[in-house]
C-alpha cells in the first residue's frame, strides 16, 4: 500500500483513531510521518497508573513528602510506576493502597516478597489464608492440612 500522503513511497505507519465512535485510518510512509505533528498520547503502564491516581486524587496540599530511606517522592513513583525502594511503599502507603486494589484486586500481597522488605506479624492470619487458598487451587493438600492446622491454632489464641 502506497502512502496516503505522497503517494510515493510503501507505507509503513499504520496510524487508527476512535473518536467519538468515529474511526479514522491513517496509512503512512516514516518520512510524511516523521513530518507530521502527531500528538498520541503514551499508553505505557507507568503513564496509565500515572493518569489514574493523578485523575482520581489531585494533590491537596504542595507538600512534597520524600521517603527517608531513598529520597523518592510520590510523583516520581506515578511519573515512572516504580517505588524506589521498599520503605516507599510504607512512606506512601495511603496514596498508593487504592490504586493497588484496583489494579490487583487486593491490598495484599501474595507471593515472593521484594529484598530487604519486612513482613509485619499483624496479617499473619491473612497471610495464612492466602497460603491456604493457593496450595488448595494448586491441589496440594497435604501442605493446605499444615497451613489449614496453623490458622486454627492461630484463632483459637486469639481468642
Amino acid at each position: 500500500m502506497l502512502c496516503q500522503k505522497c503517494n510515493k513511497n510503501v507505507a509503513t505507519m499504520h496510524i487508527k483513531t476512535v473518536v467519538n465512535g468515529k474511526t479514522d485510518e491513517k496509512h503512512l510512509c516514516s518520512k510524511c510521518y516523521a513530518d507530521n505533528d502527531f500528538n498520541f498520547t503514551d499508553f505505557s503502564i507507568p503513564n496509565i497508573f500515572s493518569s489514574l491516581i493523578e485523575n482520581e486524587f489531585p494533590p491537596k496540599n504542595k507538600t512534597i513528602q520524600k521517603c527517608s530511606v531513598c529520597g523518592t517522592t510520590l510523583n516520581e513513583i506515578l511519573t515512572n510506576g516504580k517505588p524506589g525502594c521498599p520503605k516507599c511503599y510504607e512512606t506512601f502507603k495511603n496514596n498508593l493502597i487504592p490504586y493497588i486494589r484496583r489494579i490487583q484486586k487486593s491490598d495484599n500481597h501474595i507471593g515472593k516478597i521484594p529484598e530487604g522488605f519486612s513482613k509485619s506479624n499483624n496479617n499473619e492470619e491473612e497471610e495464612l489464608k492466602n497460603k491456604l487458598k493457593l496450595l488448595i487451587a494448586e491441589e496440594n493438600f497435604e501442605e493446605a492440612a499444615i497451613i489449614r492446622d496453623k490458622l486454627k491454632a492461630l484463632q483459637g489464641d486469639a481468642k
